[in-house]
């Protein structure tokens, strides 16, 4: 997924500021973009280790 978010933000970037112009944007860009997802994995990575929990019937130990 990553790569995807560089490709994409080098190519719009590139688009937009040109040639001469586009590099540091486009770093912004990613670092943006990454910290964004990794937000959002860390939530569903903890909601998906809940579910294995409730799952498992481990659920109650943990809480104790």
């Amino acid at each position: 997924m990553s790569e995807l978010i560089g490709m994409i933000a080098s190519v719009a970037c590139l688009l937009i500021f040109g040639a001469d112009n586009f590099l540091i944007p486009t770093m912004v860009v990613i670092v943006v973009m990454l910290t964004m997802l990794r937000k959002y994995d860390e939530k569903r990575a903890l909601k998906e280790s809940e579910n294995e929990l409730i799952k498992d019937g481990f659920k109650e130990d943990a809480v104790q």
